[in-house]
């Protein structure tokens, strides 16, 4: 494996706030990195270690093998071989879009260098143009070619497709992410959006209140978290309390064998591993609510002494109809019970 970008141990204070708190990243080559978390978890701050645009108070972080940033070391932002986009694009207005994708550029080579990465981000003919005259897509196609300039080893994305309408976003994300693989740049995209990180990323890490929860390719944090809280970041999931006895799970929804020493659990179930079917005997459960998004409809269920459930509405489900719940105990998630009982979570909303 070849590390591209390595942070290691890395803790950070403003005053007596601990922000980040031992944070361990490795990026590789042509590998997008993303940090997922809720506002406030340390994301930028990361974002801005890495950078060079704040000096590191704990920690080390190397780029091609090469200490960047540690206590006793801070390489200047314009030496370390980072490119950084931020939301907002950040354009100088006084300056053409060749004049944006130039600058800091030197020697006989200029030109050619702005003419193929204008034609890379789709923007050929747009030299002349200043960024008041170009959409928001379009300077956020300006901001990456002009990062990249230079040749980056890492790239730093911080939330650039945030301000974008959701069709546009998506285009652009998907061409700066194709462009940035075939420059062979190690990224780390920062944000929010659970979709979006699971949509680009090669690998999640996500964040909560400066710690890593969880670093894995996508689909396994989806299918395999660690704990009740790396399931919510990836979006609804049902908390169902258990109990271990004799190798077997029990639960409201059923009982099946487990590899867990005895006591108590959480279950951890996305929507679309519970089925609903017409009500057959009791207990049953009765549909509290229904919210159409689109392509897909979810469900709220509610039984006696229980905390409710979500799940993939079928088509023809009523309000206030009784229905039998059946749990996928083949993907069933559990884990130990955290002090804390949450039942419906989504952390990627917060």
């Amino acid at each position: 494996m070849t590390v591209r970008l390595a942070v290691t141990g890395l803790r950070h204070r403003y005053g007596a706030h601990q922000v980040l708190d031992g944070i361990d990243l490795f990026v590789e080559p042509v590998e997008v990195l993303c940090l997922l978390g809720p506002s406030g978890s340390g994301k930028t701050t990361i974002l801005r270690l890495i950078a060079g645009l704040e000096p590191v108070q704990e920690g080390t972080i190397t780029i091609d093998g090469r200490l960047m940033g540690g206590p006793a070391r801070h390489t200047p932002p314009e030496r370390r071989g980072v490119g950084l986009v931020f939301q907002d694009a950040a354009l100088f207005p006084h300056l053409t879009v060749a004049g944006n994708v130039g600058f800091g550029l030197r020697g006989g080579e200029r030109r050619a260098r702005i003419a193929d990465l204008l034609e890379r981000v789709g923007l050929a003919g747009f030299e002349s143009r200043y960024p008041h005259t170009l959409s928001g897509g379009q300077q956020q196609r300006v901001a990456l070619a002009r990062a990249l300039a230079p040749s980056p080893a890492v790239m730093l994305l911080d939330e650039p497709f945030a301000a974008l309408d959701a069709i546009r976003r998506e285009q652009v994300r998907e061409e700066a992410i194709a462009l940035l693989r075939e420059a062979g740049v190690a990224t780390v995209l920062v944000t929010h959006d659970a979709e979006e990180a699971m949509a680009v990323a090669d690998r999640i890490a996500l964040l909560d209140e400066g710690r890593i929860l969880q670093t894995a390719p996508p689909r396994d944090l989806y299918e395999l978290p660690r704990d009740r809280r790396a399931a919510a970041a990836l979006g609804k999931v049902n908390v169902v309390l258990g109990e271990v006895a004799d190798g077997r799970v029990r639960t409201a929804l059923g009982c099946w064998p487990v590899a867990l020493p005895a006591g108590p659990v959480d279950v951890l179930l996305r929507p679309e591993w519970l089925r609903v079917l017409p009500a057959d005997g009791e207990p049953s459960w009765r549909v509290a609510a229904i919210r159409f998004q689109g392509p897909i409809s979810y469900a709220w269920v509610t039984a006696d002494r229980q905390p409710s459930l979500i799940v993939l509405a079928p088509p023809g489900l009523r309000l206030d109809q009784r229905v039998s719940v059946i749990a996928d105990s083949t993907r069933a998630v559990v884990v130990p019970t955290r002090p804390r009982h949450v039942e419906a979570l989504d952390f990627a909303s917060r």
